[in-house]
C-alpha cells in the first residue's frame, strides 16, 4: 500500500506538470538599443546620386525610414527602449541630437543637418563614441555614412595617412567598448572618391560592424533599413523587386526557428500604395487581431511585429493596390530575434488536503516528490545556461558553435570551444591563458555576431596574425590560421 501511494504520488507530480502545473512560460522581451547616426554632411553631399537626387537629402530621407522602424518598434509594446543619437561632420563634429527615445525630436534633428566643409570624419566618429558611457548597457551601433575621403584629422592635421589612422584607432576603440561601427560609402567607388578597402578595415576595426555601399537614394533607404535587422537579430529573408498596380506578388517563405521572442517584418517603398501579407505556418494571415502582432503603416512604410512567432514556414507576398504610375519598387526584409532572458519558471500554489488519520505519510510524500520535482527543474535550469566545459554563456541568444583547434605548443592537437566574449590572453582572468612574455594580459577577443565569429586584437603590444597577416579585426572562416605569440590555432 505505501509503495502505491509514492507511485501515486510521483504520478500527481507529471500530471500537474503536464497540465501546466509549472508555469515556465518566456515572455517576449524588447530589444533595448543604442544607435548613432553619423552623417558626412561635407560639401560634396551637395552632389546629387545617381538617381539624381542630392545626396545630403538622399542621406535624410534614409534615416527617417530607419527612425520609423525604430519608432515601430517601441510602439510594438513590447517593454522595447530604443534609443537613437544624430552626428554630423564637415570641417568639426556636432551632435545635433543625444541618444533618445523621443524619436520624434530626433526626426527633427535629422532635417535639419546642412552641408558645409571638408570631410573631418574622425572628429565625427569620436563625437558619436563619447555620447555612449564607458560600458554600454543593451546593444550598441554606429551607422557611420560618407561619400568621401577624411581628410581632417583631430586636432585639424591634414596628413592623409594620420587622419585615416586616427579613424581605425576610433573604431578599434568602439570595439573594445562592444559598439558595432557600420560603414556606408555613398556613391560610385570608381568614381575614386570613396576608399571601400578603408571603410571596410573601419567596420572591421569594431569587431562586428561590416560595410555597405549605395549608388542612390532607394539603396540607401533599403541598406539602413537592412542594417537595423542584421544588427539587432537574424535576418530570414530579403527581397527587392518591382510591382505593378493590382499584382500579387508571392515572393517566397522564411523558416522561423524555435524559441524566438519575436520576428519584425518591414516593407519599403519610395512611393503609390502596397500592401503586405505575411501568413504563419497554419496559413492565418496576420492581421490587427493576430495575436502578439503590431501592425504599424507610416508613409510609405509597413511595420509588423510579432511577439513569440510560431516556429515554422512564414509565407510573404506584396499587393501593388495603388500604383499610378504603372510601376514601382519595394524592399522586404524579415528578421527574428531570440528572447535576451532566460525563462522563468513560476511554481503554483498547491492546496493540498488535509491529512485523514489514516493516510499516514502520504501528505508528506506528495510534498517531497513536488520538492524534488523543482529541484531537478531548477538544476536543468542551471545546467541550460551553462556553456562548454561548465562555463556561463551569455543569454544574449544562441550562439554559432565554433571551436579553436590547437596546432602546436601546450594546446597542440586539443580542441577548445569558443563562446561569444571568449578572451585570449597571459592574464589569469583570461578564458585561455598563454604563458608567454609576448602575450599581452587581454591580448584578443573572439565575438559571434549575428552567426559570424569575429577576432579582434585588444591593443596587444604583439599583436594577432590571421592567415599570416596582421590584423585589428576581422571576420573568421573555417579553416583560417590564428597565431598569438607563437602560439598557432586553426579556427572551426
Amino acid at each position: 500500500m505505501k509503495s502505491q501511494k509514492i507511485f501515486a504520488a510521483i504520478l500527481i507530480v507529471f500530471i500537474l506538470c503536464g497540465s501546466g502545473f509549472f508555469d515556465a512560460g518566456v515572455q517576449a522581451q524588447g530589444v533595448t538599443t543604442t544607435t548613432v547616426l553619423v552623417f558626412d554632411t561635407s560639401s560634396s553631399m551637395q552632389d546629387n546620386d545617381a538617381s539624381g537626387i542630392v545626396k545630403l537629402e538622399a542621406a535624410k530621407n534614409a534615416g527617417h525610414k530607419l527612425l520609423e522602424v525604430i519608432s515601430a518598434e517601441n510602439q510594438a509594446g513590447n517593454s522595447a527602449n530604443n534609443q537613437v543619437g544624430v552626428v554630423e561632420f564637415g570641417d568639426s563634429a556636432y551632435v545635433s541630437a543625444n541618444p533618445t527615445t523621443d524619436i520624434d525630436a530626433v526626426d527633427r534633428a535629422l532635417s535639419a543637418l546642412y552641408t558645409s566643409g571638408r570631410t573631418a570624419m574622425p572628429k565625427g566618429l569620436k563625437a558619436a563614441l563619447d555620447l555612449f558611457p564607458a560600458n554600454p548597457s543593451g546593444k550598441s551601433f554606429i551607422f557611420l555614412l560618407s561619400d568621401g575621403l577624411p581628410n581632417i584629422g583631430l586636432t585639424d592635421q591634414e596628413d592623409e595617412a594620420t587622419v585615416r589612422q586616427q579613424v581605425l584607432d576610433l573604431a578599434s576603440q568602439a570595439g573594445q567598448r562592444q559598439i558595432c561601427v557600420y560603414t556606408i560609402g555613398f556613391g560610385d567607388p570608381a568614381s575614386g572618391t570613396i576608399d571601400e578597402a578603408f571603410l571596410r578595415q573601419v567596420a572591421a576595426n569594431s569587431g562586428c560592424g561590416s560595410y555597405h555601399n549605395a549608388g542612390n537614394a532607394w539603396e540607401l533607404a533599403n541598406i539602413y533599413i537592412n542594417l537595423r535587422h542584421a544588427a539587432t537579430g537574424t535576418t530570414l529573408f530579403t527581397n527587392t523587386g518591382k510591382i505593378m498596380q493590382g499584382q500579387q506578388l508571392d515572393l517566397g517563405t522564411a523558416q522561423v526557428p524555435n524559441n524566438q521572442s519575436m520576428i519584425l517584418f518591414t516593407l519599403n517603398w519610395p512611393g503609390s500604395q502596397l500592401d503586405a501579407n505575411l501568413r504563419d505556418p497554419s496559413g492565418r494571415v496576420v492581421d490587427s487581431s493576430y495575436p502578439g502582432a503590431h501592425l504599424i503603416v507610416k508613409g510609405t512604410l509597413v511595420s509588423i511585429i510579432i511577439d513569440n512567432p510560431q516556429a515554422g514556414t512564414w509565407g510573404i507576398s506584396v499587393r501593388g493596390t495603388s500604383v499610378p504610375e504603372g510601376t514601382t519598387t519595394y524592399n522586404v526584409v524579415l528578421s527574428s530575434r531570440t528572447n535576451p532572458n532566460p525563462p522563468t519558471v513560476t511554481p503554483a500554489v498547491i492546496n493540498l488536503p488535509p491529512a485523514s488519520p489514516s493516510s499516514g505519510g502520504s501528505g508528506l510524500v506528495i510534498v517531497f516528490v513536488v520538492l524534488a520535482a523543482v529541484g531537478v527543474m531548477v538544476f536543468v535550469m542551471i545546467q541550460a545556461r551553462k556553456g562548454p566545459g561548465g562555463q556561463r554563456s551569455p543569454i544574449t541568444g544562441v550562439t554559432t558553435p565554433g571551436s579553436l583547434f590547437g596546432l602546436n605548443g601546450m594546446f597542440a592537437g586539443r580542441s577548445i570551444p569558443l563562446r561569444d566574449g571568449f578572451i585570449i590572453g597571459r592574464s589569469s582572468s583570461s578564458t585561455l591563458q598563454l604563458f608567454e612574455d609576448i602575450v599581452s594580459r587581454q591580448h584578443a577577443r573572439l565575438r559571434c555576431v549575428n552567426g559570424r565569429w569575429y577576432i579582434q586584437d585588444m591593443r596587444s603590444q604583439s599583436g594577432i596574425f590571421v592567415n599570416g597577416r596582421r590584423t585589428q579585426a576581422t571576420v573568421l572562416n573555417r579553416g583560417d590560421r590564428i597565431r598569438i605569440g607563437s602560439t598557432e590555432f586553426e579556427f572551426r
